[in-house]
């Protein structure tokens, strides 16, 4: 049998490592502000880093966030939390593709759902959509037999579809309304964290977007549909536990956001949250609190 040329077997290859290359980023859909979307995705990591970090430790500074958020979590419990931010930051493309096709990359985030129309009216191929522009089929979204249903719903925030390996998370007219805040920094740059804000009040794309990734990552283990649990509220009830909890992307979200919103008063050294108000102390405060827990007060640098 006669062999392939050798420069065709080298152009294959390359060709196909391309295609890995371009599996491993993430798209943004011309229905986006890239570079809003690209600071809200680096912004997502740098939340996802600081919970792993912080989640397995005795103290950090956000107070009683995570007792409320993980009530009394043990050793095992936060190890556990951490194994689940650690797979956020290793299954999800951290580097914007130049490839942009729904097809190959391993994410893509459209930021309407404009271009998404029912495709199948009498259910035939399990109620997908198409989008018009790519011509890209989504299904397991349903739009129940309604030829002018809207593919998100009014007041939903956002979308994530894991099937066929070919993640895709839209973002809703809800959550981008408006002059939207994509970034706690950005937040933090316009002399919006102020004391006495609540962390429900906060309202940044990387927050959703946050929620989001972990819905893609362990599309099996997280809560979804009518088991989720959202809102500051909701996700510190008493009645809740870690068990509930720690499987729950907006506990997880809050978590991680917290983390980022103290690390930007940095500068301050005064930013923490209260029972999900940010709020300030001094440092006599800081260190009272270090020897309440029985913890040196040398260490007060690097907690900071």
């Amino acid at each position: 049998m006669a062999s392939l040329p050798r420069f065709s077997v080298v152009f294959k290859l390359t060709i196909l490592l391309q295609l890995c290359l371009w599996a491993q980023g993430y798209a943004i859909d011309e229905s986006c502000s890239v570079p809003h979307i690209t600071a809200a995705m680096a912004e997502v990591r740098e939340m996802a880093e600081l919970a792993r970090d912080q989640v397995v430790k005795p103290l950090d500074r956000v107070d009683n966030t995570k007792n409320m958020l993980f009530p009394w979590a043990m050793s095992a419990e936060s190890k556990k939390i951490q194994g689940y931010y650690s797979k956020v930051l290793s299954q999800i493309p951290w580097d914007v593709t130049n490839n942009q096709m729904i097809a190959l990359d391993r994410v893509t985030i459209y930021c309407s759902d404009a271009s998404l129309i029912p495709l199948d009216i009498d259910n035939a191929l399990g109620e997908s959509w198409i989008d018009t522009k790519s011509t890209y089929v989504f299904t397991d979204r349903p739009h129940h037999g309604n030829a002018s249903a809207r593919f998100c719903e009014e007041g939903e925030n956002a979308v994530s579809l894991t099937a066929r390996n070919n993640n895709v998370v839209l973002l809703c007219d809800a959550v981008l309304a408006g002059a939207p805040r994509y970034t706690v920094k950005q937040k933090y740059d316009l002399g919006e964290l102020t004391i006495g804000l609540k962390i429900q009040d906060f309202a940044v794309v990387a927050f959703t977007l946050l929620h989001e990734v972990f819905h893609v990552a362990l599309s099996s283990t997280m809560r979804s549909g009518p088991a989720e649990i959202y809102g500051w509220d909701a996700c510190t009830l008493p009645s809740l536990s870690t068990q509930d909890t720690m499987v729950n992307p907006d506990s997880l979200a809050y978590y991680g956001m917290a983390l980022k919103t103290v690390q930007m008063g940095q500068m301050v050294k005064d930013f923490f949250f209260t029972s999900g108000v940010l709020k300030s102390r001094s440092d006599e405060e800081i260190k009272a609190m270090f020897r309440a827990a029985e913890v040196d007060v040398l260490m007060i640098d690097s907690f900071r």
